[in-house]
């Protein structure tokens, strides 16, 4: 039941998740999603300790890792859905 505890931390990871995804979007626009996710998740995982800190809680970055992506996946759905994040298309000439 230790991983009771790490549940009051999802709204401030949300929180953190939603920032961070949004300034990659507007970093790295022209890049493909799954390159801005494998930067999202690399400056997380070099972060990791800061992160910890910040939030007073101990935890190995694996533990963390699939939720951490699934809530990167969620995040930007939500966003791609409610049209926060829009599509480049060009229109065919």
């Amino acid at each position: 039941m230790v991983w009771l505890k790490y549940i009051a931390l999802l709204p401030a990871l949300y929180q953190f998740v939603l920032a961070t995804v949004q300034m990659i979007e507007a970093l790295g626009e022209n890049l493909p999603g799954a390159e801005k996710k494998a930067m999202f998740m690399a400056a997380l995982k070099q972060g990791w300790e800061s992160f910890q800190a910040a939030f007073g809680f101990k935890a190995e970055f694996a533990a963390f890792e699939i939720l951490i992506s699934l809530l990167v996946d969620l995040t930007v759905a939500i966003l791609n859905a409610t049209g926060v994040f829009k599509k480049n298309v060009v229109a065919p000439v």
